[in-house]
């Protein structure tokens, strides 16, 4: 009894010891900027209600949401055409990897 003990106890540390996966970066698709410099970024497959942001790396600007239940979002940020957006999300402690976009040109 007493080594089948000492097993779960070593296994359960093993468990808590091993690393976890990162969550998954989102994906994004991100529209032109409209005529006030605004860009759409709409994403899914981020975790529900998570926080999902959105960093213009050109411009140091940043805008944030919330998830919908399905892990979908819409983040709307100044941009403007070949700016690069990061976005992520962050549930409770645990940060998503970052999705990488460029700001295309309208069509």
């Amino acid at each position: 009894m007493v080594r089948k003990l000492a097993l779960l106890w070593v296994l359960f540390a093993a468990a808590c010891a091993a690393p976890t996966l990162p969550l998954p970066p989102p994906e994004t698709d991100v529209g032109p900027p409209n005529e006030f410099g605004i860009v759409e970024v709409q994403g899914t497959g981020a975790a529900a209600r998570s926080i999902c942001i959105c960093v213009n790396t050109n411009t140091d600007e940043v805008e944030g949401t919330y998830a919908e239940a399905d892990g979908t979002f819409l983040v709307e940020i100044a941009a403007s055409v070949n700016d690069e957006l990061e976005c992520w999300y962050q549930d409770g402690f645990d940060v998503s990897q970052i999705s990488y976009d460029t700001v295309p040109p309208a069509e």
